[in-house]
């Protein structure tokens, strides 16, 4: 929206449902299209899913199985060709001096299909992998883990190599197709004017703490994302900070580099010292993460963590059915059996992968969680004063255009929007501070 206003030509191309532009992400863009499986393509691809789960004696699918198939569809989709094109095609014809142009790409998401993209890719990575462990449904797959809880792992050691190196394939089949679009701002002349960020929403986990996916913990194998910036007018061979940097850094950080006025209501900072000099640069602040993931055996995931040069905690919360509404979800946090506090503390100076947790008597665990304190408040200062949209503004519509024309062309429904009265989640409330003794 900055952009615009500031006379740019904004698009937008993204490739996985939950940046359609029902959740409001179109907002600022004249153009924002989906790489995503078209409607009747996508139709006729969960029809003949449908056909085949009658002919097998099961019921025809509900409309809203369809729909979380839809979700599945995303996992196996090839869309870094089309989210080329477009982008392609935009720069090819943009009619304005300076562009804004967001790219999504979803394909090193799971499934781990590289060798549909690319079947050079199917031994690129892992040429002496002789066993035949498929990366289709990898989250629900039984062979990977026990479907029910405590969800132990099954896959073998070899095989959970093989799937890593079909994730690294898949990275390497995005960053081709970065590549391209980089090779032609190059051939119009516009590299040496061109501010570039490559970064990633979130990582992957494959068995570190427990798990695979993601929505899961707030471990550093999931919260450790690259974050690249191609600033003009700085050395080819670049920098490297060390210093912390958040996802909630990045917006102000372009309009910062663009010359143009901060967002008012921004948690997040610049971080041009960081890039341009970080030989001077301060240290990072804190980086606060949270989680709200859904329905799980015994109510949502809800977590939160902190993180700073040095040190994490992490904490995981229970709804307090007695101070929660139909406007506002209350947590309370939950306790650890072996230490009886609800904070998980590492040092990652000595412990980088989050194994080792402090035990509360160590003074490190008390240094940890007086710096959480300070920042947790400062933030908590800072949401106090934006004002927010009444609840009923804050929800997307149930279904999204592209959803409603999939539905429509299944014989599901008319192709007419409609929302139903179900009860929605309401939104979580404050977090209670980690500053008062547990």
């Amino acid at each position: 929206e900055s952009f615009r206003e500031a006379g740019y030509a904004t698009a937008g191309f993204f490739s996985g449902p939950y940046l359609d532009p029902k959740y409001g992400f179109q907002r600022g863009f004249d153009l924002y299209k989906s790489g995503m499986m078209n409607p009747d393509e996508l139709a006729r691809h969960l029809k003949g899913w449908s056909d085949r789960e009658v002919a097998a004696g099961r019921e025809q699918p509900s409309e809203q199985v369809l729909r979380e198939i839809r979700d599945r569809v995303s996992h196996w989709d090839i869309t870094s060709p089309r989210i080329n094109r477009m982008a392609l095609d935009f720069l090819d014809h943009s009619d304005k001096e300076r562009f804004f142009l967001f790219l999504h790409y979803f394909d090193v998401h799971y499934d781990h299909l590289p060798g549909k993209a690319d079947p050079d890719l199917k031994k690129e990575f892992d040429p002496n992998y002789e066993g035949f462990f498929p990366g289709e449904n990898w989250y629900f797959n039984p062979a990977v883990r026990n479907p029910r809880p405590p969800h132990e792992r099954r896959i073998s050691a070899r095989d959970l190599g093989h799937i890593k190196a079909m994730y690294d394939a898949e990275i390497n089949w995005v960053d081709r197709h970065v590549g391209a679009i980089l090779e032609k701002v190059s051939q119009l002349g516009l590299e040496k004017e061109t501010l570039v960020v490559l970064l990633a929403d979130h990582g992957d986990e494959f068995f570190e703490h427990g798990g695979i996916g993601h929505r899961s913990t707030l471990h550093s194998e999931l919260l450790a994302i690259p974050l690249i910036f191609k600033i003009p007018g700085l050395p080819k061979n670049g920098n490297r900070s060390m210093a912390n940097a958040r996802i909630y850094d990045v917006a102000p950080t372009i309009l910062d580099m663009a010359g143009l006025p901060s967002l008012p209501s921004a948690e997040g900072v610049s971080l041009r010292n960081h890039l341009t000099n970080p030989s001077k640069a301060t240290a990072g602040k804190g980086a606060l993460g949270r989680l709200f993931a859904g329905s799980a055996t015994g109510g949502p995931n809800i977590r939160d963590s902190w993180r700073n040069e040095r040190y994490t905690v992490l904490r995981e919360f229970s709804i307090d059915s007695k101070r929660s509404n139909p406007q506002l979800l209350q947590v309370r946090p939950k306790r650890l059996k072996k230490t009886g506090q609800p904070y998980l503390v590492f040092d990652r100076s000595v412990d980088p992968q989050e194994m080792q947790p402090l035990a509360p008597t160590d003074d490190r665990y008390r240094e940890a969680l007086a710096a959480f304190c300070l920042d947790f408040q400062e933030s908590s200062k800072h949401a106090s004063g934006i004002p927010l949209s009444p609840l009923r503004d804050r929800y997307s519509p149930r279904k999204s255009k592209e959803e409603i024309a999939t539905l429509a062309a299944m014989g599901y429904t008319d192709g007419t929007p409609t929302e139903s009265d179900e009860p929605r989640t309401p939104p979580l409330g404050i977090f209670p501070e980690p500053c008062l003794n547990p």
